[in-house]
């Protein structure tokens, strides 16, 4: 699996099928479809910073000791 990358694509959609039923009215040609409940998941990838921090040297750095 590949990593989400907002400049590429920022919005996927997932179909969720569930049913209730003994069998898969799916698997099944011109099976009977019992009780079926279809819904549309919408991801939206928001846009963070995802580059690592650039640190630049400025000189020496002193911290006290506890």
């Amino acid at each position: 699996m590949t990593r989400f990358d907002r400049e590429t694509r920022d919005t996927y959609q997932l179909q969720v099928v569930v049913y209730d039923a003994s069998q898969n009215p799916l698997e099944i040609p011109g099976g009977d479809h019992q009780t079926i409940s279809t819904a549309v998941l919408t991801i939206k990838i928001i846009d963070i910073n995802d580059h690592a921090p650039v640190i630049q040297e400025t000189g020496d750095l002193i911290l006290p000791e506890n």
